[in-house]
């Protein structure tokens, strides 16, 4: 019989922000805003079952590799997460480009943690091993990143009672999504249209096992 020491570990563990990998780093490369008035969305959110992005045009939303925290090198100081977190993109997609290739996949991640002094930071490693420590600022005065599950659910909900019949893309957001399916090495992208003219369509991406979701607003989503 579990303890209740036991089941609090296991619900904390539950809790930490997974690691990272290269397809997070694309969320953040080509979906999260830059140069944003709204400073929240150069973030990417992350939770225990995800990573998003938006810029508020597009959304996308791309599950973990699943590669085990507890594997991932200990870094002195430096400790995980708990709960939702809101990472700069800028500073996430750079830290992902420098981590080394061709040795442990778990190497090609990176972690988001805490130091002892209250800074958050991405610890990678590069090809011989050696660790880099990337400081981010603090997310949360930044404002609330919005609340996608709302929309998502909407918007899936809407497409299967009322799909569209046409719907017109801006370039620069469909070569964005484009780039993002080329990225994960993903075959095809398949689009979902809903039925009003100021919603958004549905996209996902697959590549092998993994899955990236997300929204992309048209310019007339109803011919």
């Amino acid at each position: 019989m579990e303890t209740m020491t036991e089941i609090g570990t296991e619900l904390k563990e539950s809790l930490e922000v997974p690691l990272l990998d290269k397809v997070s780093g694309l969320a953040a490369s080509f979906c999260a805003g830059k140069g944003d008035c709204r400073y929240v969305l150069e973030n990417v959110r992350v939770t225990k079952d995800y990573t998003e992005a938006t810029d508020g045009h597009v959304l996308v939303r791309i599950d973990h590799a699943g590669m085990p925290l507890g594997e991932f090198p200990i870094s002195a100081g430096v400790k995980n997460c708990v709960g939702d977190a809101l990472i700069n993109g800028e500073a996430l997609s750079r830290a992902i480009k420098g981590v080394g290739k061709g040795r442990l996949p778990i190497l090609e991640c990176v972690r988001y943690g805490e130091t002892e002094g209250g800074e958050k930071v991405i610890v990678s490693f590069n090809k011989e091993i050696k660790e880099t420590r990337t400081v981010i600022g603090v997310e949360e005065e930044e404002g609330p990143f919005p609340k996608t599950e709302v929309l998502m659910d909407k918007v899936s909900n809407n497409m299967m009672e009322n799909p569209a019949k046409s719907f017109t893309f801006n370039v620069e957001q469909l070569g964005r999504i484009v780039a993002l399916a080329k990225g994960m090495k993903g075959e095809r992208v398949s689009f979902s249209f809903s039925g009003g003219e100021s919603d958004p369509a549905v996209f996902e991406v697959k590549a092998g096992d993994r899955k990236a979701v997300g929204l992309v607003m048209g310019i007339n989503a109803r011919g």
